[in-house]
């Protein structure tokens, strides 16, 4: 019995002891996991919050880009409308120079038309589409049209007046052969050009 006795008192003190730490052990438990789910709700709220974040910095970027779009549009418009009339007006005035002409070849009935005149313009030219390939064609082409002819007109006043020959077709680097060359590049890349680019007035 001596022995049951001792167990019996070894027992209780175990369990007393270990009653101690129940209590602490408990409450470490119950800390720890509050802990664990305040952080967890921390970091859930942390997300949702960057979220929305987001999702409204998202938006105000649409926003901005729809009133930057509408602002070019309205731009695009109106630089539009202000060249429209002054290249319609420059169409007018050239119908006056095209129209048959009574009297003598020499005496035109009327002047030139005025010069285009940009500067009136006022609108953000960079709301214009920016593809003027077609343009520097055109104006590459007409242009070496124009110095071809200019140099022609020089050639037959030299021999009219017996002047020397020109140095602008000495060389095959001379003004005269390359206008002749980019002159024949041009047409012939007209003519290669498919019927769905031709450019319809």
């Amino acid at each position: 019995m001596i022995d049951d006795a001792l167990l019996n008192a070894a027992v209780k003190e175990a369990v007393q002891q270990v009653s101690v730490w129940v209590p602490f052990l408990s409450g470490l438990g119950g800390a720890a996991i509050l802990g664990m789910v305040a952080f967890l709700l921390a970091r859930q709220n942390h997300s949702y919050t960057l979220d929305r974040e987001e999702k409204a910095a998202d938006k105000r970027q649409l926003h901005a880009q729809k009133l930057e779009e509408d602002k070019r549009h309205k731009e695009l418009i109106y630089i539009s409308t202000e060249l429209i009339i002054i290249l319609e007006q420059y169409a007018e005035d050239c119908e006056w120079v095209n129209e048959p002409n009574r009297q003598a070849e020499r005496a035109p009935k009327s002047s030139y038309p005025v010069p285009l005149n940009y500067e009136t313009v006022t609108g953000d030219w960079r709301s214009l589409p920016p593809d003027h390939s077609e343009l520097f064609r055109a104006r590459q082409d007409e242009f070496s049209l124009l110095r071809l002819k200019a140099i022609h007109l020089s050639r037959q006043l030299r021999r009219a007046c017996g002047l020397p020959s020109s140095r602008l077709n000495a060389s095959s680097w001379s003004a005269q052969p390359v206008m002749m060359r980019v002159l024949l590049r041009e047409r012939k890349q007209r003519r290669c050009k498919p019927e769905g680019d031709v450019l319809t007035l």
